[in-house]
């Protein structure tokens, strides 16, 4: 606490040395300090603040008590008191406060006072204040200071904590508004995605696989096939409802010469976004916003764009009748998210569902809520084999990047972040979530949907994200798929052999060339290599009444032996990797991905001559 006086008194006293001067730029520390002071205080027009004004981030303070803390020569102190029903303007300078009092005294509603902020014998009434506001103050106040007493209760026993309401990035400053809430009250799910499923260290891995800016599947390539819809247009607005770290953001100003506004509940996202936003010369604006709580003027904005966020959202009917007001005319909308098939879930997928927090219709019901909402034109196009590649892709990409990747997080990040993409392919694989489209909105889930919708003539499109099945069926077209059928498996249920006999060479991982050379003809012979090449794909889990498939059955039983001769050819090393597999081409394709460049090498370097290759070659072949 010593140390922590004797701080204040350095800063006190350089503060009384800079302020011999009572000029904004002596105050602010800038020669420019007019130009600064111009981005923070625009003039106020009949309308109110501009949406660029550090006031216009207050919620209504007409006839409120507010307290202004470090209000020094009082920049803000004249604009709060229009207002306010009663003001308390507080510097530890005293001869900035004297010069704030003469400058704004004549309001009667405002009382000074020099005092430091921190000091234990400063006496404020409890529940006095109904605002508290201050400018340039905080960053000369330690973290242990700010939030020293954030959480506490009342003589009732109420619990009470600062929730974040809005942040925003105002040219070179960033705003923070709080709110004082009963701790239930407080933002729980904000919690959740901050502390939970977008932490900064999954933020970072997510942007490493999707790229620069990006923590949606697709990156940069499925946000300019997304934004080349939308028919941008200089000068126009768009808002990006769960923003994310601004890629795509960035993507539309710099491109299209567009101003956009990119609101996202995490505080961790939207940290990220900041710190990227600086040095770039295109108008981009981020903030901690709530969708659902969010107010804009009707015929705001041209363009609506959110990419996987909807989900979370549980009222959807009021938030697309929200966007459907905040839209102008011949505005659009561009959702993608996720959607679930029609029916009841699986045990599996519904405990998926219910752990991830998330609300999800099948297409046809959500591109419903659109028109009811008021949009029009609505249509759904399959789109589950893009997703699935894209996936691929990505997984790709990272198990090539393994070291790279271990050594700027850990092994464990890599092994959650590659069980998660095996597990968006399973889920997909399964047919619980697809991936369709349309031509203006879209949506990923049981199939990835993209419909188009109108707001009287304004376009919407939603789309939304969630792996998909192997097998693609649109809403239109409940028959069942030729690979959903019995005649397109093996006609006859494998001869159960001792693969031990016939593969002697098990994968240790440097032997891959070795050890297909001898699985691959015995899976050929009993006709079940069609299950790790896909030429034999999983059918439907279900048919169409609801009922499960018996060709499903069949195909599993097959697929499960198939699974078995491999672990069984495989050293305990290997096994461990395909842990969490749960079809035969996963762990073939694992496999032939992590081993097969391994396995070229090393036959390459224990080769020193023509002769001895070909006469390995043939040794390994005839046993």
């Amino acid at each position: 606490m010593a140390a922590q006086w004797k701080e204040r008194e350095i800063q006190k006293s350089y503060w009384i040395e800079q302020s011999l001067d009572l000029t904004v730029e002596a105050m602010m520390l800038d020669s420019k300090a007019s130009d600064l002071d111009k981005e923070e205080r625009p003039e106020m027009d009949d309308v109110g603040y501009e949406d660029d004004a550090v006031l216009s981030l207050l919620p209504p303070y007409k006839g409120k008590s507010i307290l202004e803390l470090g209000a020094g020569i009082g920049r803000f102190t004249g604009e709060l008191a229009k207002e306010a029903g009663q003001l308390l303007a507080m510097d530890f300078i005293e001869s900035a406060i004297k010069k704030n009092e003469s400058s704004n005294g004549h309001f009667k509603n405002v009382n000074f006072m020099c005092a430091d902020v921190m000091s234990p014998d400063l006496k404020i009434s409890y529940e006095s204040v109904d605002l508290i506001f201050s400018n340039w103050l905080l960053m000369y106040l330690s973290d242990k200071e700010v939030f020293k007493e954030c959480h506490m209760r009342d003589d009732a026993g109420n619990s009470f904590e600062f929730s974040l309401i809005s942040c925003k990035c105002i040219g070179a400053y960033i705003c923070w508004v709080w709110q004082k809430v009963k701790s239930q009250d407080d933002g729980g799910f904000q919690q959740f995605l901050d502390n939970v499923q977008y932490k900064c260290s999954g933020i970072l891995r997510y942007e490493r696989v999707f790229g620069e800016g990006f923590v949606s599947t697709g990156g940069i390539d499925t946000t300019k096939e997304f934004v080349s819809k939308l028919d941008l247009k200089p000068g126009q607005r768009v808002l990006d409802v769960g923003c994310g770290i601004g890629g795509g953001d960035f993507y539309m100003a710099e491109n299209f010469d567009v101003e956009v506004i990119g609101i996202d509940l995490s505080v961790n996202m939207v940290s990220f976004a900041l710190e990227r936003a600086i040095g770039r010369k295109c108008s981009v604006e981020f903030e901690v916003a709530d969708c659902t709580k969010k107010t804009y003027p009707d015929n705001t904005f041209d363009v609506i764009y959110s990419r996987d966020t909807i989900l979370h959202i549980q009222d959807k009917p009021a938030l697309f009748r929200t966007f459907f007001k905040w839209l102008k005319p011949g505005g659009r909308v561009l959702i993608s998210d996720y959607c679930k098939r029609a029916g009841l879930p699986s045990a599996e997928f519904g405990e998926y569902i219910k752990q991830r927090g998330y609300d999800l219709h099948d297409v046809e019901v959500y591109g419903q809520m659109l028109k009811d909402a008021g949009f029009g034109e609505v249509i759904a196009e399959d789109r589950t084999d893009q997703f699935l590649k894209v996936l691929q892709r990505e997984l790709e990409v990272l198990e090539k990047d393994k070291a790279s990747f271990i050594c700027d997080f850990s092994e464990e990040d890599y092994n959650e972040i590659i069980g998660g993409w095996k597990a968006k392919m399973i889920r997909s694989s399964s047919g619980e979530q697809r991936a369709q489209r349309s031509p203006l909105l879209i949506f990923f889930s049981s199939l990835f949907f993209f419909f188009t919708t109108m707001a009287s003539s304004a376009p919407a499109i939603t789309n939304s994200e969630q792996p998909s099945s192997e097998q693609l069926v649109t809403p239109s077209s409940p028959a069942i798929p030729d690979s959903a059928q019995p005649s397109s498996l093996p006609s006859h249920h494998p001869h159960i052999i001792n693969i031990s006999q016939f593969v002697s060479v098990k994968l240790d991982g440097l032997n891959y060339l070795l050890w297909k050379n001898q699985i691959q003809p015995i899976l050929i012979l009993q006709d079940l290599f069609g299950f790790v090449d896909g030429s034999l794909p999983s059918p439907l889990l279900f048919l169409e009444n609801g009922l499960p498939n018996p060709a499903f059955l069949s195909w599993k039983r097959s697929d499960n032996y198939v699974m078995s001769c491999i672990n069984a050819t495989l050293t305990e090393g290997i096994l461990a990797q395909t842990v969490g597999l749960n079809s035969s081409r996963a762990i073939w394709d694992l496999l032939a991905s992590t081993f097969l460049q391994q396995s070229a090498i090393s036959c390459s370097n224990d080769a020193p001559s023509p002769t001895a290759a070909n006469s390995s070659q043939r040794r390994h072949s005839y046993g």
